[in-house]
């Protein structure tokens, strides 16, 4: 089981990406300020999350919460990339498909923060 203060953690770290996921569900969707949110997820992964790994102890947990803390960095990568494309998207069509990548992105980042949260 993670240390109580590794889950507060990632309980900060979930809210903030339910926080996005509604963010991208809003009528008046601000492009710069997703942005803006994206960096503060991304910061809040590498100050509170990633430190984890070196910190965790149990050898068994290790390894599965190595590869889920990979998976997770890379999503938040190209999240990050995705809200750039959004950005700079000319066609609505275009704008509704990064739109759509991105909310689905998140739901693969709170699904893969369940076993973390869960791990006993």
């Amino acid at each position: 089981m993670l240390p109580f203060t590794h889950r507060q953690n990632l309980q900060q770290f979930q809210q903030a990406l339910t926080d996005l996921q509604h963010q991208t569900a809003s009528s008046e969707l601000n492009p710069a300020q997703l942005r803006e949110s994206v960096q503060t997820l991304q910061a809040l992964f590498q100050r509170q999350i990633s430190p984890l790994l070196a910190e965790e102890g149990e050898a068994a947990i290790a390894p599965r919460v190595s590869s889920i803390l990979t998976e997770i960095h890379k999503q938040l990568q190209l999240l990050a990339m995705d809200v750039t494309f959004l950005q700079v998207s000319r066609q609505s069509a275009t704008g509704q498909q990064r739109l759509t990548q991105m909310r689905d992105r998140i739901a693969t980042i709170l699904r893969y923060c369940e076993p973390l949260l869960s791990a006993e």
